[in-house]
């Protein structure tokens, strides 16, 4: 019974290859169909004919676009599908219109209503309705035929006139037969029983490049040349363990993880990593990019430098120049700047730190209010809700208090950072945003300044429920940061241990955005869960800033 069993599942396994190689095949078939069928219309347009066709040039040079990529194709047989689609439901609409009609003008007739004592009023009434409907029956004939025109000058359509004069009246007759035959699953040499291509069928063979164009992208497809397929199953990439991959690598270059390589220790073979303190906080965070949550307050930065990239462009657009030790200015050349060991190559690298250290000071400058307002910058969806870093207006940003523009400022040049590392080791941007909208930024500001509830819904202009909303996702936002450890302030010396990591958030901030949730939570968003209460001695604080006083120290941290 086992082995009958084990034999069936061969079988029938066997017989799903074999039809999935059929069904690509003939895939591969439609698709060479409709290169062929654009040469077809560069002809006809290099040869002008128009008037033998009966289409226009515009519509030829229409045909011609369409057929340039797969995406083009999907995205005219989608218009298509939903022409058709469009057309059956006015014709389904008409056919009831007419049926009620048909039962309007057959309820009673004069003689049934005059033996039955019915008024006139009635009669009158039930004469209405079928004026009405018969209204309605023209409006939808009217409907039917401007979507049936629609479908005739749809480019398929006129492809598909096209296509057929070709194959029974153009010079290509022997090449695009048997490749239609081919594309229909046909094993005939019969080709004058063919049957003449329709719109509906130009929207299969479309469909059909966009799913080879799309295996020959996965590996499936090896060689697909005309006439000939050879197709191979190749092992599809484990999608999640490369971007496991890639997100490890982001995190070290960004001081959160730690390789044995970095610590100087002897197994750098292995791989293991340590996690820093900005790596705690990013793996206590709840945002759609934890890592660039913690960017976006200092906290993180390319320890790395691997955004080199964005300083080499600006270089590139404009000459840079600094300012050396005897108040001398000279010109700072990018291939010398990026030199290991140079003078230069300290300052260059180093950009990220200074930046971060500039948006730390900067967000130190905040009141609880305005932090509350920069903080749902990070968790605002915006209007368009398409991942983009920067979704908000001029006016939204002129209506920032001048601190609150600083700190944009300074994380925007934090955001194209870390934009250029994830698209350096393969991360998608939609996957993993950047957000900074600006749109609600305001009304937060305002409500965690202790405006009215009236007060905030007359400047958002949004639905009670959609403020609400706002105001909540800023608030946990504001506690999730508030909530982080405590972290003690640090140097940072020259040492190659403490460059390489990054130390979390600043305890000034973190104190400022538990101030902020707590201004912000009040009716009608009352929480009845509270901020755990965290009592630190003044002493520990102040012993915590000479803990990094040596280099020693520094090494026996990471150790």
């Amino acid at each position: 019974k086992r082995q009958l069993e084990s034999s069936l599942e061969s079988s029938l396994g066997s017989l799903e290859n074999e039809q999935s190689a059929e069904s690509i095949k003939r895939k591969i078939s439609q698709e060479n169909f409709m290169s062929s069928l654009n040469w077809v219309v560069v002809n006809a347009i290099e040869q002008k004919t128009e008037e033998r066709l009966q289409i226009t040039s515009a519509k030829l040079e229409e045909c011609l676009s369409v057929l340039a990529s797969a995406k083009s194709l999907r995205k005219a047989a989608y218009s298509y599908e939903a022409m058709t689609r469009i057309l059956t439901l006015e014709r389904t609409t008409l056919g009831y219109l007419q049926k009620e009609a048909e039962e309007l003008n057959s309820y009673l007739t004069e003689i049934d209503r005059a033996l039955l004592g019915i008024e006139a009023d009635f009669a009158e009434f039930t004469k209405e309705d079928t004026t009405h409907i018969v209204d309605q029956i023209q409006i939808q004939k009217a409907r039917i035929l401007k979507n049936e025109l629609d479908l005739e000058n749809h480019p398929f359509a006129s492809l598909a006139v096209i296509a057929n004069d070709s194959l029974y009246n153009g010079d290509v007759l022997s090449d695009m037969l048997p490749i239609l035959a081919a594309a229909r699953g046909l094993d005939t040499n019969n080709y004058s029983e063919l049957d003449k291509v329709s719109a509906d069928e130009i929207v299969t063979f479309a469909k059909a490049c966009k799913q080879i164009e799309r295996k020959r992208r996965d590996g499936v497809l090896i060689s697909t040349t005309p006439g000939e397929t050879n197709l191979e199953q190749k092992e599809t990439p484990d999608n999640a363990f490369t971007d496991i991959l890639s997100i490890i690598k982001v995190l070290n270059s960004y001081g959160c993880l730690l390789s044995h390589e970095d610590l100087n220790l002897t197994d750098t073979n292995s791989e293991a990593y340590e996690i820093t303190s900005a790596g705690k906080d990013v793996s206590l965070l709840n945002f759609d990019n934890s890592l660039w949550a913690l960017c976006a307050l200092g906290g993180a930065w390319d320890v790395k430098y691997h955004s080199h990239g964005l300083d080499e462009l600006q270089r590139s657009l404009d000459t840079a120049f600094y300012v050396d030790e005897n108040n001398e200015v000279h010109e700072l050349n990018s291939e010398d700047s990026l030199h290991v060991g140079n003078n230069s190559a300290n300052i260059v690298e180093d950009l990220p730190a200074m930046e971060a250290e500039e948006l730390i000071s900067s967000l130190r400058c905040l009141s609880a209010f305005e932090i509350a307002g920069y903080v749902s910058c990070l968790v605002s969806e915006g209007s368009t809700r398409d991942g983009s870093f920067v979704d908000s207006s001029y006016m939204s940003f002129e209506n920032l208090s001048r601190p609150q523009q600083d700190v944009v400022r300074t994380a925007l040049l934090a955001a194209e950072r870390l934009i250029e590392v994830q698209t350096i080791f393969g991360l998608d941007d939609l996957a993993f945003p950047c957000r900074l909208d600006l749109s609600v930024c305001s009304v937060v500001t305002a409500w965690t300044a202790g405006c009215t509830w009236n007060e905030a819904l007359e400047m958002s202009g949004m639905a009670p429920g959609d403020l609400a909303r706002v105001l909540h996702r800023a608030m946990d936002a504001l506690r999730q940061f508030g909530s982080l450890p405590f972290h003690a302030v640090r140097s940072r010396d020259s040492s190659p241990a403490t460059r390489l990591l990054s130390c979390g958030i600043h305890p000034d901030i973190r104190k400022l955005c538990r101030e902020a949730a707590t201004a912000m939570n009040r009716y009608p968003l009352k929480d009845s869960l509270p901020l755990e209460e965290e009592l630190i001695d003044a002493s520990e604080v102040v012993s915590e800033f000479d803990l990094l006083s040596t280099e020693d120290d520094a090494n026996s941290l990471m150790s």
